[in-house]
């Protein structure tokens, strides 16, 4: 009975560390960078506090070299940083958007030797995405000020970004594919100082997916050089992103259609018709589309789009419909 007991208090002690880790990880985020001489650019040795409504609390010290890595509660609403025979540096911090697990950022703020003169610090968003591997751009835009930042939030070492110099206010934060087509929006309150702001891409493509949306049907078209079916650049750019747009709309169907110029042999246009559309499907099917989705069809040198640009007919046009299942 005592054995039964003894391993019963373990597991649950066990399983409540676990827990707590957990919900330790979404009081904090990791921040990592340096405080350095504005004069020289050399990175200090610094100690780093934080306040909170409690007060003011010691977070951390940088090594040797000047770089901290630390975790900041989210409870935070200043940073100070301290190096002697330097000025402070008092910054107004703010949050935006409770991270589900330890999320990263990274930055470096600058100051001055006691006898030099003070500076100022930017505004600065800095911003942390779980993107779920998907290919977007995010833009920020200000309705009142007009202003517009639009970022190609590519993967690097946190998948986290900054904008400085970026004025407080209101701004509505949309993420939209390489097509143009939004597929998550939120609103975003700047504040003086620092923002730290994370953008669940990937939780707003689930529950998009998930409430079944569609989208209204689209028409592109991929150029080929004459007598060839090659994929250009610019065509497996913009079949990336089709690829993507159909993960997210899953009842979405595709139809592929090959054509060529009028010049040689008419029998010879529809079978080079045929390997355009086909390698066009491929793609897709590589990129993760059902070929189930996809409609081909080629048709050679009929239907033409221009009577005088015969580059314009050599050509794949895409269409992407809405099945309405």
């Amino acid at each position: 009975m005592t054995s039964y007991f003894s391993k019963t208090i373990v597991f649950i002690v066990f399983y409540s560390s676990i827990f707590a880790q957990s919900e330790m990880r979404k009081n904090y985020i990791q921040l990592t960078g340096s405080c350095y001489d504005f004069g020289t650019g050399r990175d200090l040795i610094v100690d780093v506090f934080f306040t909170d409504q409690n007060g003011d609390h010691f977070l951390g010290k940088s090594n040797d070299e000047g770089i901290f890595t630390l975790n900041l509660p989210l409870a935070a609403s200043m940073l100070r940083f301290d190096s002697k025979g330097f000025r402070s540096v008092h910054l107004p911090i703010s949050f935006i958007g409770i991270p589900e697990a330890a999320i990263k950022f990274s930055f470096s703020v600058p100051t001055t030797s006691i006898d030099s003169a003070s500076i100022s610090l930017e505004n600065r968003l800095l911003w942390s995405v779980n993107d779920g591997g998907q290919d977007y751009n995010v833009v920020f835009t200000n309705p009142n000020t007009k202003a517009d930042f639009k970022s190609r939030a590519a993967n690097n070492l946190f998948n986290s970004f900054t904008y400085p110099n970026i004025p407080p206010g209101e701004y509505n934060v949309f993420a939209m594919d390489r097509l143009g087509s939004k597929f998550c929006e939120t609103t975003l309150a700047l504040k003086r100082g620092f923002t730290f702001f994370y953008f669940d891409i990937e939780k707003c493509s689930e529950k998009l997916r998930s409430t079944s949306r569609t989208l209204e049907s689209q028409k592109h078209v991929l150029y080929f050089e004459q007598s060839s079916f090659e994929l250009t650049g610019r065509s497996k750019t913009q079949l990336d992103s089709i690829a993507n747009l159909l993960k997210t709309y899953t009842k979405a169907a595709v139809n592929v259609f090959g054509y060529t110029d009028n010049v040689g042999e008419k029998d010879k246009n529809v079978t080079l018709s045929e390997y355009r559309a086909r390698i066009v499907s491929n793609y897709l099917i590589a990129r993760g589309v059902s070929d189930k989705r996809i409609t081909k069809k080629w048709f050679g040198s009929n239907f033409l789009a221009s009577s005088s640009d015969k580059k314009l007919n050599r050509r794949v046009v895409v269409e992407i419909i809405n099945t309405g299942q």
